[in-house]
């Protein structure tokens, strides 16, 4: 058991550090994107640069194992839930905000 715990840890840790890098860059990008001259490039480029450090982030700690990447994307995945749920009452909140003025 003890060996199952170690060798789940380092995939579950690198998918939660992947999807945080993933989602607020997106977040960060999609909020400044009023702020920016080319907002089509900088989208694009954005979308590249997330892109290629999940993927490399994901071969590096699949290592050869399947079961390592259900792991890491798993862990993934959870970070997006969590931030759409925070965001989403964040959102909602302004929106209310907004109507009340």
């Amino acid at each position: 058991m003890k060996g199952l715990l170690a060798g789940s840890f380092v995939p579950i840790m690198a998918g939660l550090v992947l999807g945080i890098i993933n989602y607020a860059g997106l977040w960060l990008t999609v909020r400044n994107i009023p702020h920016i001259n080319r907002p089509a490039l900088a989208g694009i480029a954005s979308f590249l640069l997330r892109s290629a450090i999940v993927l490399v982030g994901f071969y590096l700690v699949m290592d050869g194992g399947w079961d390592r990447l259900v792991l890491c994307a798993a862990a993934f995945l959870s970070v997006r839930l969590v931030f759409v749920r925070h965001y989403s009452k964040e959102d909602r909140k302004m929106r209310i905000a907004f109507k009340g003025n």
